[in-house]
């Protein structure tokens, strides 16, 4: 029950087996305030902490504290352990600063402080821990003040300097007294290696880590997640995945401290195209997140899983786990992200001829990717910008796309960034031949020992095309045949219709028009089902040459945005709207206001409604 006093001025709750007195009002809680200056204000607060009990009597004795007060920072520490045992970081994190400020010594002062700062940017909130910095900047030089600082570097962006802070606090610290240090930045700075592509020694640091990490649990997780990434990056996954081994097979039991490890595990069977296994991982660690569980793999979980998602054809999914991706990046402040993530959420909207949302997503990648100077950013803003363009049919922008990721000379791993297939298919469909050829065997050279179907299948879709260029038919029908050998279990809808279209055309210039024309129906129809549509004019084309009937494709009903779209697909799940906002980490009222625009765009009023017409066929 809340009652409101007499003057209007209190609101007393006496819900439950204690009550409550708080002000009406923020206004008037400020103005009672300021009238009763400095020091009554602290005798008061020293008053109600002797009457109130838990976090309500500590955020009294924080208000009333006059300068240092170790038994203060000492229950403010515990409090700040609690609160990260909850999963409450921020609250810990905010806690450990207090305690830095009310300590005694400096040692425990700048032990918190720096305690505070690592929480938040080991939960991926860069924005916080920046927040803390200029407290940081005033204590004196130390190894672990180095390491975290290369760490922010990193999340930063600021390539300049990431390696230079990291190697100082590597040398600068004692192994023997504080030999997470050394893992910490030994792992930040292996990290750093792996996404400029310097994998060899991103193999050795990591490693240095794992053997720094002293046994402590988060430390060796840290550490064994990024030698797995270096193995992976460098064409060596199924090694990678065996330092993983230690996990749990199920995803759902691996613990909620090891996620970042699950995550990890998710990204390299991504890479050796185990999409089910990646979608199983990432799933659970997306659904973490939603449950507030922070990682350092807080935009790659929505990334990946998104790029399963595409893969697989999931596009609607695809899209929407892209957006979260590129709204966490931007929230978190993680500036080394922004490339990365504005370039996959490009895929689907280029794919679907949505030039204005995919042109930005590229712009805003190869601005980041400049900042940034090398590496991930630079291979992911060239695979963007080159579906782009490859979608809208410019193939010498496909080489301007690519040409910044191949200046750097650097062979990306098939499926991770993949610009090189689209620089190929570029250049084959300008006649380039020879071009075409070292490019494809730069493709085929950079395909794992242990293998990779769905790069086979890519390179040998394209060897035929290149064979049909060269007016080889016979090479290019064995390029066919080696490709369809690995279609069958690979579960891509979008490259396995490229297929049929690239050998719908070849059949026709064979003069098999029957056998043409039903290829690249195959290839319409399930383009049509993706709504690719730049892609399915492209096989109406082919059709046209065949002299073949086109059933014109049915124009969708509505036209929602991709925000719009999410919404709509989740309610139609039958979540609440305050579901429907936790999944999408935004508030109930956006989600109310885009509910509002899909039931008038599709001109209904119901839930039940919603969920019906988005089921039915459009």
């Amino acid at each position: 029950m809340t009652c409101t006093g007499a003057t209007g001025l209190l609101v007393e709750d006496r819900t439950g087996s204690g009550g409550t007195i708080a002000f009406a009002h923020p206004l008037v809680h400020a103005a009672v305030r300021d009238d009763l200056g400095p020091a009554r204000r602290r005798r008061l607060h020293q008053a109600a902490a002797a009457l109130v009990s838990g976090p309500a009597a500590l955020a009294h004795r924080v208000a009333a504290a006059v300068g240092p007060d170790e038994r203060l920072a000492a229950d403010l520490e515990v409090a700040a352990r609690e609160a990260a045992e909850a999963g409450e970081v921020a609250q810990g994190a905010a806690r450990l600063a207090q305690a830095s400020a009310a300590s005694t010594d400096r040692a425990r002062q700048e032990r918190r402080l720096l305690d505070a700062v690592a929480a938040l940017a080991g939960s991926g909130d860069v924005s916080g821990a920046l927040a803390l910095w200029p407290q940081v900047a005033q204590l004196g030089a130390s190894a672990r003040r180095s390491a975290l600082l290369g760490h922010l570097d990193l999340l930063c962006g600021r390539g300049a300097v990431v390696e230079a802070h990291l190697l100082e606090a590597w040398q600068a610290h004692n192994p023997d007294t504080e030999p997470l240090v050394g893992a910490d930045a030994a792992t930040s700075l292996a990290s750093y290696l792996c996404t400029v592509r310097r994998l060899e020694e991103a193999l050795v640091w990591s490693e240095r880590a794992f053997a720094a990490s002293a046994g402590d649990p988060a430390a060796r997780l840290q550490a064994l997640t990024v030698v797995a990434l270096s193995l992976t990056l460098a064409g060596r996954a199924p090694e990678g995945l065996a330092r993983l081994g230690e996990l749990p097979a199920a995803a759902a039991r691996v613990p909620i401290e090891a996620t970042d490890g699950l995550v990890m595990r998710g990204m390299c069977r991504l890479f050796t195209d185990d999409l089910t296994g990646a979608m199983t991982d990432l799933s659970v660690g997306v659904a973490r997140l939603r449950a507030g569980v922070r990682s350092t793999y807080s935009s790659q979980r929505l990334v990946y899983l998104s790029d399963a998602e595409y893969r697989l054809g999931a596009w609607d999914d695809a899209l929407m786990h892209s957006a979260l991706a590129v709204s966490l990046a931007h929230d978190a402040d993680r500036t080394l992200d922004l490339a990365f993530v504005h370039g996959y959420a490009a895929l689907v909207p280029a794919a679907r001829g949505d030039w204005q949302l995919a042109g930005a997503h590229v712009e805003a990648s190869r601005a980041a990717a400049r900042a940034f100077g090398t590496g991930t950013g630079v291979t992911t803003a060239a695979m963007a910008g080159a579906e782009l363009a490859l979608a809208r049919g410019d193939l010498d922008q496909v080489l301007s796309a690519t040409a910044p990721a191949r200046a750097m000379g650097r062979a990306e791993v098939p499926g991770v960034a993949d610009w090189r297939p689209l620089e190929a298919e570029a250049l084959i469909g300008l006649g380039r031949v020879d071009d075409a050829g070292a490019a494809l065997a730069e493709l085929e050279a950079a395909v794992p020992a242990h293998g990779l179907a769905s790069a086979s299948m890519t390179a040998a879709r394209l060897h035929g095309n290149l064979a049909v260029l060269r007016d080889d038919l016979a090479g290019a029908e064995e390029s066919f045949a080696a490709a369809w050998q690995l279609a069958p279990g690979l579960a891509l809808p979008f490259q396995l219709a490229l297929l049929e279209r690239d050998d719908g055309r070849r059949l026709r210039r064979a003069g098999d028009r029957q056998s043409a024309v039903a290829r690249l129906r195959q290839a319409r129809d399930r383009l049509a089902t993706l709504g690719a549509r730049p892609h399915v004019a492209a096989c109406e084309r082919e059709l046209a040459q065949c002299g073949a009937e086109i059933r014109p494709e049915q124009p969708p009903a509505w036209n929602l945005t991709a925000s719009e779209l999410a919404v709509a697909r989740l309610v139609s799940t039958g979540r609440s709207n305050r579901e429907v906002a936790g999944e999408l980490y935004v508030s109930v009222k956006a989600v109310e206001f885009h509910l509002g625009h899909v039931y008038d765009k599709i001109g209904i009023r119901s839930r039940k409604d919603l969920a019906a017409r988005l089921a039915a066929p459009r």
